[in-house]
């Protein structure tokens, strides 16, 4: 079974600081890389055949991400009448119950209005089913 090492930094100048490190064991896992061009109306990605309640860590990130609030967006969703949710930084999702607010994974709905394209990297480590 693959372990999945992970760990976290954080610091504030003049402030405090916290590390945070642990692992965790998944079945398989999964990695995507795509191109989203500019200014496209939406790519899929499709991940994976389990149900979300399998996944025990999704990471997703880009060298591109959201420049504003509105306009100039890159954003993904679950499902075709989900929410998106914008990518304005590299986000990772770890535990089943925060990963359960996304309704599925199966698929990633991606949508640039950036003025560069988006090379996106998604991971996402599941139980066998």
């Amino acid at each position: 079974m693959p372990i999945v090492n992970y760990n976290f930094s954080i610091s504030i100048s003049s402030g405090p600081s916290d590390h945070f490190e642990n692992k965790i064991s998944v079945g398989a896992y999964d990695k995507v890389s795509v191109t989203v061009p500019a200014s496209t109306t939406t790519t899929t990605v499709h991940l994976q055949p389990d149900n979300v309640d399998k996944i025990k860590f999704l990471y997703i990130k880009s060298d591109v991400y959201s420049q504003d609030a509105t306009t100039k967006t890159l954003t993904y969703k679950t499902t075709a009448a989900g929410t998106a949710i914008r990518l304005d930084n590299a986000q990772i999702l770890i535990g089943s119950s925060l990963i359960a607010l996304l309704e599925d994974v199966k698929e990633f709905i991606i949508e640039n209005k950036c003025d560069k394209d988006a090379n996106i990297d998604i991971l996402v480590g599941r139980e066998v089913s």
